[in-house]
């Protein structure tokens, strides 16, 4: 559990249902996350101040994310393009469970009622930011996306490809910018860490 103060951040390790807090400044605005010591769970994180009333937090949106919400918020129909490797793919590594893709198509229109939305994805196993950019029109331009999400660079780390980072983000930028060329908005997802011995800041 941790909470960050206006004047101090205090993080307590607790196994209990129940935890009390004391010998907190009155009035002080706060932000309270509690999370699983193995990071496999986080509850929503709260917000208020010492003494009132607390409230789900809810960060302050980008520009990108607000223009995102609004899309979601109208009437029109939208679609969704997923762009990646074989962890956006899903056909192997999920183990017949739903992929990110599939599971995002029934928030949208189970939970939103957006069940006019198109999802398509074209991530590719074993793809890295070269195969991308080389089947862009495959993968990207011979649709017309409102927003894609992509995740890629968990290949172009691996030591058989060895990308370096100043070309991984010139790739990325391409992609970026293909993928602005179609008026679509971007959803950049963090790609996971690679484990490799022969490059151990692969982890990092």
């Amino acid at each position: 559990l941790e909470i960050a103060l206006e004047s101090y951040t205090r993080t307590v390790d607790t196994y209990g249902p129940v935890l009390v807090l004391e010998d907190l400044p009155a009035g002080e605005s706060y932000r309270l996350t509690i999370t699983a010591s193995d990071l496999s769970v986080r509850l929503p994180v709260m917000s208020g101040t010492v003494g009132g009333e607390a409230q789900r937090w809810q960060p302050e949106r980008s520009a990108n994310q607000q223009a995102i919400a609004d899309l979601v918020d109208g009437d029109e129909p939208l679609t969704w393009l997923f762009m990646g490797d074989s962890i956006t793919h899903g056909a192997k590594y999920t183990l017949g469970r739903d992929s990110i893709s599939q599971m995002f198509e029934k928030f949208l229109k189970d939970d939103l009622g957006r069940t006019e939305d198109i999802v398509i994805n074209t991530a590719v196993s074993s793809a890295d930011t070269n195969d991308t950019i080389a089947e862009l029109h495959a993968r990207l331009t011979r649709y017309q996306p409102d927003v894609v999400s992509i995740m890629i660079g968990t290949n172009d780390s691996a030591s058989h490809i060895n990308v370096g980072e100043t070309k991984y983000k010139q790739d990325l930028r391409t992609i970026i910018a293909a993928i602005q060329e179609k008026g679509a908005k971007v959803i950049l997802r963090t790609p996971i860490p690679t484990k490799d011995g022969t490059r151990p800041e692969i982890g990092n």
